[in-house]
């Protein structure tokens, strides 16, 4: 599905080094498919009764403010996942986990970096309530008034903005990569 600009609440968590783990706890992951894993998406986080999940305000949210190193831990896939089957779209922090950021592009979780100063202006934000709006093709993000401009692979916005895989990109151009081919054995003898 094509990545278009929306508009959200958003779910702050003011934290940094938030793992695998409390993404996703492991005991959630006995599954080999996405299914079932909206439960236990940030389920420590969840015992605490005015956690944002619980209130209707942010039944809808699609995005998570999130302190720095979001997604550090394992390399397991469940953690964005398990946010996508929660509803999130983008998680917004000053920085990622290489190996989570990957993921995420992959499985169509928007990971946005934006500087230290800038998160911590929406941490500040006193009405928790405030709209954000987030225009991929724009490479922007906007809260309280303010846009700000974010950097993502090129590679990584065709996908997200033409609802891709990697296996779908390289479908659109089979023709030519056939066409390719064949050339390439008129100059280069297949070898036996």
């Amino acid at each position: 599905m094509p990545f278009e600009p929306f508009t959200s609440k958003a779910i702050r968590i003011p934290r940094k080094d938030i793992d695998t783990d409390l993404i996703i706890p492991a005991k959630y992951l006995k599954v080999t498919d996405k299914s079932g894993l909206a439960e236990g998406c940030f389920a420590e986080f969840k015992k605490d009764p005015n956690f944002p999940m619980h209130r209707a305000e942010f039944k809808n949210a699609a995005v998570v403010i999130a302190g720095p190193n979001f997604g550090c831990g394992s390399s397991r896939e469940h953690a964005p996942w398990a946010l996508t089957q929660s509803g999130f779209k983008a998680v917004i922090s000053s920085e990622f986990a290489d190996i989570f950021k990957g993921n995420a592009e992959k499985n169509g979780l928007l990971p946005i970096v934006l500087p230290t100063e800038v998160v911590n202006k929406l941490f500040a934000l006193e009405d928790e309530l405030f709209d954000i709006t987030i225009d991929l093709a724009e490479q922007t993000v906007t809260a309280d008034g303010e846009t700000y401009h974010f950097e993502i692979n090129a590679f990584a916005k065709i996908r997200f903005l033409e609802g891709l895989s990697d296996t779908d990109y390289l479908a659109k151009y089979t023709d030519k990569i056939r066409a390719f081919a064949k050339k390439r054995e008129q100059v280069i003898p297949k070898i036996k």
